[in-house]
This record gives structure tokens, sequence and C-alpha cells, in this order.
């Protein structure tokens, strides 16, 4: 939060090829109070699977954040404009090479590549910060 304490814990739901031996797979997709409303986070996999969305939804999310280091370009934008226009959401997906963010009604708001590939992490560069400017109410 603000403050710099903790709002709440969230665990990436569908585990991906040996990440089950690695990792313990979450249960739920919670959604946490901000002062920009209701976050939900669906890590990896997890955008890949209508039910995270549809659960997050459910929850109440205004907002998405999907923090990915596998699949990107193409095919992940539109797994993310779909997920946007099933839970009517926004979406922000950071990923080292893209960083995209989707309307609620599933259009692409912004999509910037950083490098060509996940194999040329020498082409990245790690200073660089993807900003957009979503309209949200701060609330008070």
């Amino acid at each position: 939060g603000p403050n710099g304490r903790l709002i709440g814990t969230y665990r990436k739901k569908f585990l991906w090829g040996d990440e089950a031996e690695m990792y313990t797979a979450g249960t739920t997709f919670p959604t946490f109070d901000t002062r920009y409303g209701r976050v939900g986070i669906m890590i990896c996999a997890d955008r890949q699977q209508p039910a995270a969305i549809e659960e997050l939804a459910a929850n109440g999310a205004e907002l998405v954040f999907v923090p990915a280091g596998g699949g990107y370009g193409a095919e992940s934008d539109e797994i993310m404009r779909q997920r946007s226009i099933e839970g009517k959401v926004p979406i922000v997906f950071v990923h080292p090479v893209e960083f995209l963010v989707t309307a609620a009604d599933g259009s692409i708001l912004t999509s910037e590549l950083d490098g060509s590939s996940l194999d040329d992490y020498d082409g990245i560069d790690a200073g660089v910060v993807g900003y957009y400017d979503l309209p949200l109410d701060p609330g008070p």
C-alpha cells in the first residue's frame, strides 16, 4: 500500500511445466483495495485461463496486472484482449520484452516492445520503464 505495508498476497494458481516441483500453487484469485480501486493479479500462465479473470471480476477487480516471463507478442496480446473483454477490466501486461495495456473493451491502449526475443536479454534495456496514463479514479 501507499505506506509500504503489505495489502495482501496472491500465489500463481496455474503452474507451468516443472513449476509444480518448485512452487506451491495458489487456490484463489483475490483482489486488493487500493486508492485506485480493486486490483487483481494473474501471473504468467494464469492469464491463459478464462476462469482466472472470471474469479477476479467476481471478486470486484477494476484493474488487473499480469507480470509474465513467458510468451508475449500477437498471441499473448489477443489473450490479454480476451481477458479484458471477459472481465470488463483494463489489464496491464508487464514482460521483460513487452509492455501492453488493454482497455475494458479489449482494445489495445499501448503496446511497447523492448528487444525482440527472450533469448536476447542483451538487447533489452533494463532501465526502461513502461508508462501509460490510464485514467482511474484515485478515490479519497
